[in-house]
C-alpha cells in the first residue's frame, strides 16, 4: 500500500486550475484509495468517457482524511469510487457516514470498492450504509466500471434536477412571502427583480415596468408608454423614466407583444412577465439570460411570476388601505390643531421626534412607521375638552385638571373603533401617553414596561416639545433647562433608557427642532 501526502487531480488535456474553474464543463469523480496502481488504472480506463457532452475531471485522495478535505474544497462531486480498507479496516465506511450525516450530502453517488470483501460483507454494508453500488475490485472489469460510472452519473444528474426544482420552489415560497411585506410599488418591484435574478443566477440586466396606457402623442402609432419602476444592471440609470426612447427597439417590441397577447412568454433567451391588477394597471417584468433557459427554470420563472402578480395585488391593496388610513389620521390631526390655536406645529414636531427616538431605540421599520403616524393623534381626546379649559392662560383648578385628564380615555374610545394596526396602536398611545414610569400617571397608574414603548416614547418627546415652545400658560424654556428637567424626571416620569438615548443624541434632536420650527 502506497500512501500519499499530496491531494491529486487529473483532467485530460486540462491543467488543474482551469479544470477547477470550469466545474460545469466536467463531471467531478473522486477516487479514494491508498493504492497508487488503483488510481492509475481507474484514470486510464475512464479518462476518455464523455456523458451528456461533458468529460471526466478526476480528484484523488489516498486516505479518509485527505478525502474529507477534497470534499470540503469541491462542492460538486458527482461520483466517489471509494476503497473500504485504508488507514483503518473500516475507513471507507466511516467516510460514507461522514458524507451523508456530517456533510449532509445525499446527491453524490458512492461506489464502494474493496479488495477484502470478507471483512465487509455486501448485504450488511448495503443495508447499514447509504451507498449506491458495492463491488469487489477483482470483479470490477473495464466494462463493469464503465457501466457503473455511466449509471451513477445519470442518477446524479436526475437527482440534481429534482433538487434544483425543490430548492427553486422553496425559494419562490420564501421570496414571494417577503414581497408581500413590501410597502410601495418601487420597493416591491426592485425586490421582485432581485429575488428572481438571485435564485436563477440570471443576467443582471432586468426591468420592472408600468404600462401607462396610450398617450396622446403615441395614440396614432398605437404604442404604449412604459414607465420604468425598477431596474438592475445597465438599466438601473433609467428608473423613473419612460422607456420608449431609452431601450433598444427589440426590447420595446417584446414589451408591445406582451401587451398585445396579454400574457407572459419566453422568446429565445428573453422572458416577459405580464400582470394586470384588479384595478386595471398593467406591469411587465423583463429580463434576458446569457444562455438558454432550461425547462425547469422556465417552470420556476412562470410560477414565480404568478406569485409576483398575487403579491403585487397585495401591495396595491396595502397602498390603498394605507392612503385611506392616513387620510383619516390627517383629518383628525387637522381637527386637533384647529381646535387649539396653541399647537403651533406641535403634532408635526412630535411625530418627527418620535420617529427619531424610535430609530435610536432600535424599533423596526414597521414599528417606526406606526409610531410616526399614530403620534399625530395622541391628543385627539382634547376635542372633547372645553376650549375654555384648554386655552386657559392661568393654572387649572383641581376640577379642571380632572377634566383634562379625561382626554386620554376619550382619545382611546375614538380611535379604538378602527380595527387596523395603526389605529389600534394610536388608541393605546392616546390612552397611555400620560402614564408615568414610576406608576404615578393617569388614567390607569401603569408602571414601567406595563406602558407600551410607543406611549413611553410619546411621553418623552411630547414633553420635550412642550417645554421648548411657548404656550399660553408658559414661556419657552431654554435648552439647558429642558435637558435638566429630562434628566431629573428620568426613572420618574420617563423611561430612563429612552431618556438616556435622547440625551446622548440631544444635538440631533435640538437641530431637528430648530429646522421644524422654521418650516
Amino acid at each position: 500500500m502506497a500512501g500519499n501526502n499530496n491531494l491529486m487531480t487529473f483532467a485530460p488535456e486540462k491543467d488543474q486550475s482551469e479544470s477547477d474553474s470550469k466545474n460545469d464543463c466536467y463531471w467531478n469523480i473522486l477516487i479514494v484509495d491508498d493504492e497508487e496502481s488503483v488510481h492509475e488504472t481507474t484514470i486510464r480506463v475512464l479518462k476518455d468517457i464523455q456523458f451528456e457532452g461533458k468529460k471526466i475531471h478526476f480528484l484523488q485522495a489516498y486516505s479518509k482524511k485527505e478525502a474529507i478535505q477534497v470534499l470540503k474544497d469541491n462542492y460538486d462531486i458527482s461520483v466517489i469510487l471509494l476503497d473500504v480498507v485504508m488507514e483503518e479496516e473500516n475507513s471507507g465506511l466511516l467516510l460514507v457516514k461522514y458524507i451523508r450525516e456530517i456533510l449532509n450530502n445525499t446527491l453524490v453517488r458512492i461506489i464502494l470498492r474493496t479488495g477484502q470483501p470478507g471483512k465487509s460483507p455486501e448485504k450488511e454494508v448495503i443495508i447499514e450504509y447509504d451507498i449506491n453500488d458495492y463491488r469487489a475490485k477483482t470483479d470490477l472489469t473495464v466494462n463493469q466500471l464503465f457501466s457503473a460510472i455511466i449509471s451513477s452519473l445519470r442518477s446524479y444528474q436526475d437527482l440534481k434536477i429534482i433538487n434544483k426544482s425543490k430548492n427553486g420552489l422553496e425559494y419562490i415560497i420564501n421570496a414571494t412571502s417577503d414581497l408581500f411585506l413590501s410597502k410601495s410599488v418601487k420597493e416591491f418591484a426592485f425586490g421582485a427583480l432581485m429575488q428572481l435574478l438571485s435564485f436563477l443566477k440570471l443576467d443582471e440586466h432586468s426591468l420592472f415596468i408600468n404600462v401607462s396606457g396610450l398617450s396622446l402623442e403615441l395614440e396614432k402609432e398605437g404604442k404604449n408608454r412604459f414607465l420604468i419602476h425598477a431596474a438592475t444592471g445597465k438599466f438601473e440609470k433609467y428608473v423613473d423614466q419612460y422607456a420608449d426612447s431609452l431601450l433598444s427597439e427589440d426590447i420595446i417590441q417584446y414589451l408591445e407583444l406582451a401587451i398585445q397577447k396579454k400574457e407572459s412568454f419566453f422568446d429565445n433567451n428573453c422572458y416577459i412577465a405580464y400582470s394586470k391588477s384588479s384595478t386595471g394597471s398593467v406591469h411587465l417584468l423583463y429580463f434576458s439570460s446569457n444562455s438558454e433557459i432550461s425547462e425547469i427554470d422556465r417552470n420556476l420563472i412562470t410560477l414565480f411570476s404568478e406569485n409576483v402578480r398575487i403579491a403585487f395585488e397585495n401591495v396595491n391593496a396595502y397602498i390603498a388601505k394605507s392612503q385611506s388610513q392616513n387620510e383619516i389620521i390627517f383629518m383628525l390631526s387637522n381637527i386637533l390643531e384647529h381646535n387649539s390655536l396653541d399647537m403651533d406645529n406641535h403634532v408635526k414636531r412630535v411625530s418627527e421626534f418620535a420617529g427619531l427616538l424610535g430609530r435610536k431605540a432600535g424599533l423596526n421599520t414597521k414599528e417606526i412607521e406606526i409610531l410616526v403616524t399614530a403620534s399625530a393623534v395622541h391628543d385627539i381626546g382634547n376635542i372633547l375638552i372645553p376650549k375654555t379649559i384648554l386655552d386657559k392662560p392661568t393654572k387649572l383648578t383641581e376640577d379642571e385638571f380632572n377634566t383634562v385628564q379625561n382626554h386620554a380615555l376619550a382619545g382611546f374610545n375614538i380611535l379604538n373603533k378602527f380595527s387596523n394596526d395603526v389605529m389600534q396602536n394610536s388608541s393605546i398611545i392616546a390612552l397611555q401617553h400620560h402614564e408615568r414610569f414610576n406608576g404615578s400617571g393617569y388614567p390607569n397608574k401603569l408602571k414601567g414596561e406595563e406602558i407600551d414603548i410607543k406611549a413611553r416614547i410619546i411621553n418623552i418627546v411630547d414633553t420635550f416639545d412642550v417645554l421648548l415652545h411657548q404656550r399660553k400658560y408658559k414661556e419657552a424654556w431654554g435648552e439647558n433647562k429642558v435637558i435638566d428637567y429630562m434628566e431629573k424626571e428620568s426613572g420618574r416620569q420617563f423611561d430612563p433608557d429612552l431618556v438616556s438615548i435622547l440625551l446622548k443624541n440631544i444635538d440631533e434632536f435640538l437641530t431637528l427642532n430648530k429646522f421644524l420650527s422654521k418650516n
